[in-house]
């Protein structure tokens, strides 16, 4: 049985596709790389397959790049709205589960997005390394008694249900994200909704 929700922030949660292409953007120059290639196509893609795979960067590269992007990734995503209906859906499950937010944004840019929507939740695990994500889920089990049956992740990446299965942990992923419906699917995971509602079908 269900005790706990985690969810997952950007792409989950708030609509950030237009801030990470806006941070793409400016640093392209800078890394050397063309943004012409088309956004659907991108999101058939883990980050890995287009930054080890197709770029061919070094891990070196990668984690400058990472550390280059999230300041611009953080200051977009503070505009951004929350995805339609998430709000009311967030807001229902409160009254019956332990409800957080587990994210690689900042904790200080999800509770000024929160603030803005007037949503509490119970807790906010931010900056989590962005392909570490599976450790930072099993130290927040541990830190809450929570063990892996207990909770739902919902996420919105490959990275998210790779994430998941390492900490043995089921996961909702939502297609209004990062990543194509499709790939999702493909990457099997416990559960696949297309829109917010259908997370109070799973979570009962």
């Amino acid at each position: 049985m269900v005790k706990a929700v985690i969810f997952d922030f950007d792409g989950t949660l708030i609509d950030s596709l237009d801030a990470f292409i806006t941070a793409a953007t400016e640093l392209s120059g800078r890394f050397g790389y063309s943004t012409d290639q088309d956004i659907d196509a991108l999101r058939k893609k883990g980050p890995l397959e287009i930054l080890r795979g197709e770029l061919r960067w070094s891990w070196l590269k990668i984690v400058l790049y990472i550390r280059a992007m999230r300041p611009l990734v953080h200051a977009e995503t503070r505009k951004q709205p929350f995805i339609k209906g998430m709000k009311a859906v967030v807001q229902t499950l409160q009254k019956r589960y332990v409800v957080g937010i587990l994210t690689s944004n900042s904790k200080a840019v999800v509770e000024e997005v929160l603030a803005r929507e007037r949503i509490g939740v119970s807790f906010i695990k931010g900056g989590t390394a962005v392909f570490g994500k599976h450790r930072a889920l099993k130290r927040l089990l541990k830190r809450l008694k929570l063990t892996p049956a207990d909770v739902l992740y919902v996420g919105d990446e490959l990275r998210d249900i790779k994430a998941c299965r390492r900490a043995g942990v089921r996961i909702a992923a939502v297609t209004w994200g990062l990543n194509d419906e499709s790939v999702l699917a493909a990457a099997k995971p416990d559960f696949l909704i297309r829109t917010p509602k259908e997370l109070l079908k799973i979570v009962k």
